[in-house]
């Protein structure tokens, strides 16, 4: 993808469906995220986290339920791009997703 587009998240981020809801893919860039999580946390706690303390504080309209399985024993530490723990926590996902999901249309994760 050329230099200045909205930067590819994986198969699970349903960039259409944000825009349909009229979100900004934009949050997404030059966003950064530094983030602990306690134990007993989720994957769907983190992404939550993620939209209200990130750099750039944005809403989450979707995310998925297989995202509360399972709770971290021990806490969890996220540092870097926020493309990147995103893309990071929805890859552990997509081999379950991709056979759970061809009938659904909707996405793992949806921003607004």
């Amino acid at each position: 993808m050329p230099r200045g587009r909205i930067e590819y998240y994986g198969r699970h981020f349903d960039a259409r469906h944000t825009k349909d809801a009229h979100g900004d893919m934009r949050v997404l860039q030059g966003n950064f995220v530094n983030l602990s999580m306690p134990a007993g946390s989720t994957h769907f706690d983190s992404l939550i986290e993620f939209g209200r303390s990130s750099i750039k504080p944005f809403p989450v309209k979707f995310l998925s339920e297989k995202l509360k399985e399972p709770q971290f024993i021990r806490g969890r530490v996220y540092s870097g791009k926020l493309g990147e723990q995103i893309q990071g926590i929805l890859i552990i996902y997509s081999p379950e997703l991709s056979v759970a999901r061809p009938s659904s249309k909707a996405p793992l994760l949806s921003g607004r």
